[in-house]
């Protein structure tokens, strides 16, 4: 396994198209106080019970009562509103998709200095959401956030530098912004600065170092720094070798569906590496990869069938995922193979129960 794609990976995570942070704001006050100072005009009030709306706490769920809350804040000029309303518009989530509404929305906050709005903005001309493409303009949006502390930008403005994007590369710079998101308790900085130590970019190679950061960012609950921090443990990469360990870290990074971890499991169980061999243990884990989009999981499971190998035998089902495979053009040579040894009336099954499980494969 080549681990080093698993470390560049994350950086894909640094630049989501919203932030949901703006959206994290609540308050544990009595919700009668609240909405009566929301009612009595109180733009900070009218906003909380917009989250409190958004995501159903204390109240039953009701997007368009949070939108219409929003609202009334965000006229008032009130900077998270407006950020809320955008962030609203450019997700869909509540209100129809709508990006040149949603980026109308966001500008308005992020002049008024809200560093989430300045981070997702910056995004926007970086992606060319809803306005042109502009490489410069989203350096200086996210460093504004930046200098405000935001972690997301921190982290995305690092990346920056790294990959000399937008500005001329500097892997001092990167690894300093990499620090302060660290020092904020960002699970992405820690993560980021475990990377460059694994891949010696900027520092000195150094495995010990690589996953003590991976360390603190699993521990936040980081999923991929979880996953790398069972595949340290589990190949001995900069801490001694524990498959205990490992087991118990690519479970926590499954739990947040970071599907290598469940391949990892399954291939543990299959080839007995530290565990007892143990097919249909690597057989569940397989099928949840596999459920998940994982193309060689996919391929596994339907060996798993028909071969009865950690299951029991059923060629209809085992054919249904080499049909779903072949239908991505993948292992079509093999899935021919194993159809010539079938009648007509089980491909035709075998077909038809493919079609289903296409529909089901996040």
């Amino acid at each position: 396994m080549i681990i080093k794609r698993y470390i560049i990976a994350i950086y894909a995570l640094l630049i989501p198209i919203t932030s949901n942070s703006a959206a994290d704001q609540t308050n544990e006050n009595d919700i009668k106080e609240i909405r009566a100072k929301a009612e009595s005009g109180d733009a900070e009030s009218r906003c909380i019970m917009g989250n409190k709306y958004y995501r159903g706490i204390e109240v039953i769920q009701d997007p368009s009562q949070a939108m219409s809350w929003y609202r009334k804040a965000a006229d008032q000029g009130y900077p998270m509103a407006q950020y809320n309303i955008g962030e609203a518009y450019l997700s869909g989530n509540g209100l129809h998709k709508d990006s040149a509404e949603g980026v109308k929305w966001i500008k308005m906050s992020s002049d008024q200095g809200y560093a989430p709005a300045e981070y997702v903005l910056g995004v926007c001309y970086a992606k060319g959401i809803a306005v042109e493409r502009n490489d410069q303009l989203s350096i200086e949006l996210y460093r504004k956030a930046a200098d405000q502390g935001y972690e997301l930008a921190l982290t995305t403005l690092s990346l920056a530098y790294l990959k000399g994007k937008g500005v001329k590369q500097d892997l001092n710079e990167a690894i300093n912004l990499l620090h302060k998101a660290a020092d904020l308790g960002s699970p992405v900085g820690l993560y980021g600065l475990s990377g460059l130590y694994h891949q010696g970019i900027g520092v000195k190679k150094d495995e010990i170092e690589a996953f003590t950061w991976a360390m603190k960012s699993a521990e936040k609950g980081f999923p991929a720094a979880q996953f790398y921090v069972g595949y340290a443990y589990d190949k001995g990469i900069g801490v001694e070798k524990n498959t205990i360990e490992a087991v118990r870290w690519y479970e926590k990074a499954t739990e947040q569906g970071y599907i290598q971890a469940e391949v990892n499991l399954a291939i543990m169980y299959e080839e007995g590496e530290g565990l007892s061999k143990d097919n249909s243990k690597a057989f569940e884990w397989y099928l949840k990869a596999a459920k998940r989009g994982d193309v060689e999981s996919q391929y596994k499971v339907a060996l798993a069938y028909l071969k009865a190998l950690g299951v029991a035998e059923d060629k209809i089902e085992g054919m249904a995922w080499m049909y779903t495979l072949a239908s991505n053009g993948y292992k079509k040579d093999i899935c021919q193979k194993f159809e010539n040894a079938l009648g007509k009336a089980s491909i035709d099954k075998s077909k038809a129960r493919a079609k289903e499980i296409q529909t089901t494969i996040n």
